[in-house]
């Protein structure tokens, strides 16, 4: 059994490698796309099934996950690493028989997970984490799942170039999917062994009932004391949606996500077109599309680490606004002036470099700012239930997200 401080960081280990797992997930057939509609005789219509059926699941899921991720959290948790097994597995299967409906199948179960999953970021740290260390376990469980995507990326069109290739590398990741499922039920839990000092209280308020034991240590105040059955769906939403900041917080928010989720598929269509020489191989735009979402983790884990306090979280979120409108007119204006320009003296070298220093700030401002906006809005709304909020945020952002792809 470990030590009690030691628990916390196994708990978040293995939820933030399922994270990333599913974020790896989600790129298997969209970084090889020649290859799995080859594997399985479909278009491109029927291949971006493959991806879209993931977000189309996940968005009625957060609902429920954010109803049962307090209530019943050691059951509801455990549905995302099973999911990924169930997905990862049926996905080798697929390609083993060509069946496209049994790779369709492993999107839809995967997007039942990543479901429970984005509803789990706040809760779990929450529940686990002392107040002040919140912040960097939300934004450590957001950023693997970026990174995982971050790692398809880049990896998956250098060693996939034939079936048999993409056929090792979902074998692989079903062993990986079968050790994430054993690493979680040997060390998540229901909820903490141990208790807190009055100054690493976790944020308990609504959605925590009962979850951290204050054993002779601390008197929980009395407007502290509700329980998550005190503010019923409806209640939640309407508190949530009826706070003009909130709401304001929310669509802000979920546009940027939407933004970040979009713009690496933007640029590849662009920067493959009609732009002459102008055009980059696919190589740069492997190489600026994971400058992109690894800036935007390196930067969002040192943001975790560092604040925690309201004022701080603010003005980062402001500065990471301002980076993303730079980056984002910049992008546009370099487009603007190729296409304007018509000359091929306009070499690819010179506008790879543009674009890799434009899309690695864009990283920075729509990638990184995600951990810092769910604790944001986690407490300006309370105390509607974290889940909820958190799951609100999500699922706006999901729907962007779903729109902009």
């Amino acid at each position: 059994m470990t030590i009690p401080d030691t628990q916390k960081w196994f708990v978040l280990g293995t939820f933030a490698l399922t994270s990333g797992f599913q974020g790896f997930f989600c790129m298997d057939f969209a970084s090889c796309s020649e290859v799995a509609k080859e594997a399985f005789n479909i278009d491109n219509v029927q291949l971006n099934t493959l991806y879209s059926a993931i977000f189309f699941t996940t968005l009625p899921t957060i609902f429920a996950a954010s109803y049962y991720i307090d209530r019943k959290h050691f059951l509801t948790s455990s549905i995302v690493p099973m999911s990924n097994l169930v997905s990862a597995w049926l996905r080798y299967f697929a390609i083993l028989d060509g069946n496209y409906a049994m790779a369709l199948l492993s999107s839809v179960i995967s997007g039942l997970g990543a479901g429970v999953m984005i509803s789990s970021y706040v809760p779990i740290a929450a529940r686990w984490f002392p107040r002040r260390q919140t912040t960097l376990a939300v934004t450590l469980t957001v950023q693997s799942n970026y990174g995982g995507w971050a790692i398809a990326a880049l990896i998956l069109p250098l060693v996939v170039s034939t079936i048999e290739d993409l056929t090792n590398v979902l074998k692989m990741q079903a062993l990986v999917s079968t050790i994430l499922v054993v690493s979680f039920f040997a060390f998540h839990r229901e909820k903490p062994a141990y208790s807190f000092s009055e100054d690493q209280v976790p944020v308990v308020r609504a959605d925590l009932p009962a979850t951290c034991p204050i054993i002779g240590t601390v008197e929980i105040p009395g407007d502290m004391k509700l329980t998550v059955e005190d503010l019923s769906i409806y209640d939640s939403m309407e508190r949530l949606f009826s706070s003009r900041n909130t709401a304001a917080q929310l669509f802000v928010f979920s546009l940027m996500g939407g933004i970040s989720f979009a713009l690496p598929g933007i640029q590849d269509e662009i920067f493959s077109g009609d732009l002459g020489k102008s055009n980059l191989d696919a190589s740069q735009r492997s190489a600026t599309n994971f400058s992109f979402i690894l800036s935007g983790v390196l930067v969002g884990i040192i943001l975790g680490a560092l604040v925690s306090k309201s004022r701080q979280r603010l003005l980062a979120l402001k500065v990471l606004m301002l980076m993303s409108s730079i980056s984002l007119t910049g992008l546009s204006a370099t487009v603007i002036a190729i296409e304007g320009s018509r000359n091929d003296a306009v070499q690819k070298e010179f506008v790879f470099g543009v674009i890799f220093g434009f899309m690695t700030l864009a990283g920075v401002g729509l990638v990184s700012f995600i951990g810092l906006a769910l604790g944001m809005i986690a407490e300006s709304a309370e105390p509607v239930p974290r889940a909820y909020n958190a799951g609100a945020l999500e699922c706006i952002l999901q729907i962007f997200a779903t729109v902009c792809v």
